[in-house]
């Protein structure tokens, strides 16, 4: 399993092309381990993988560790759905604001 001090074997950030899109997502947000579960899905349904290959086996493991993250860090605050609808609302610079307690 990887993080950002130890990267995994199946790394994208080193495996990316130099201009690839990339979309990261970190262990406090709530739906960061369903995200990664509907991928495991796809490429199961895709054939592009098996239940039992290792990369699947990893994306597994890194869901279940990041609800326990989440379930052990102040960071992961939990939002109401009405606070997550209204922050998803407003604009990138806004939303850090907000959610870091700073003037926008």
């Amino acid at each position: 399993m990887g993080t950002k001090n130890n990267p995994g074997r199946f790394d994208c950030y080193a495996n990316a092309d130099p201009d690839e899109p990339m979309f990261i997502v970190l262990g406090r947000d709530a739906a960061a381990p369903i995200a990664i579960r509907a991928w495991i899905d796809q490429r199961i349904a895709s054939g592009k993988n098996k239940p039992d290959d290792e990369q699947i086996v990893e994306a597994r493991e890194i869901a279940d560790a990041m609800e326990q993250y989440r379930g052990g860090h102040a960071r992961a605050k939990k939002l109401s759905k009405k606070r997550r609808k209204e922050i998803s609302r407003m604009g990138v610079d806004a939303r850090r604001a907000k959610l870091n307690g700073t003037p926008a």
